[in-house]
């Protein structure tokens, strides 16, 4: 199948210069549009030379990185089901009344923010924490779910989409983490994830140990 997604691999990076909306943003610290987290018209303020942390929605509070995950979701979903959602709040509100998303599962691996709070609409929905290395993936604490990505307590085939935002350079062995999350994928799901990353780089920098 011919993705749409390829449009977006621009990896490895070849021009870093801003563009003029980063120009802009960064000039006037704002920005405005419609967020792809709660779907509204929106300003974006308070942005800084960390783009992807900052710009927060003057709605949802969502930053430039949390909606750029719910952009991809939401393309993600198109991709698979063929249907065009503008927001990921439209989605969640619409869901539950179409055929097409009666068993679907998302998998998040926070439990706080915009993105969370809107996909806790989904009735297929999943959310947890790493709360420690002294507790069994699965366990309840406090009332987050703990789970450790390298060895977690979901069945195989669980999910249509794993989401993870700036997870994975945590992790002492991310590539036993990015099979897990392939085991409990459902055939033709997806991983949906951000991590820092030097665009000039090939090789990776150990960030977490065991």
């Amino acid at each position: 199948m011919n993705s749409n997604l390829s449009r977006l691999q621009i990896y490895p990076l070849t021009n870093s210069q801003l563009g003029w909306p980063e120009k802009l943003a960064l000039k006037s610290s704002f920005g405005f549009g419609i967020c792809p987290v709660c779907g509204k018209f929106t300003i974006f303020t308070n942005f800084t030379d960390n783009l992807r942390e900052s710009g927060l929605c003057k709605v949802c509070q969502s930053n430039n990185r949390k909606r750029q995950m719910a952009f991809m979701l939401l393309e993600a979903i198109y991709e698979t089901t063929g249907i065009k959602f503008s927001s990921v709040n439209e989605f969640t509100e619409q869901a539950s009344q179409l055929e097409q998303f009666v068993n679907f599962r998302i998998y998040n691996t926070e439990t706080t923010g915009s993105l969370h709070n809107y996909l806790t609409k989904l009735k297929g929905y999943k959310a947890s924490e790493y709360l420690g290395y002294e507790y069994e993936s699965g366990e309840t604490i406090h009332g987050i779910l703990h789970q450790n990505l390298m060895n977690t307590s979901f069945e195989d085939s669980s999910f249509d989409f794993v989401m993870s935002s700036d997870v994975f350079e945590h992790i002492p062995e991310p590539y036993q983490a990015f099979s897990e999350v392939n085991r409990i994928l459902k055939p033709g799901g997806r991983h949906i994830f951000t991590v820092p990353f030097y665009s000039d780089r090939y090789r990776d920098e150990v960030r977490a140990v065991g």
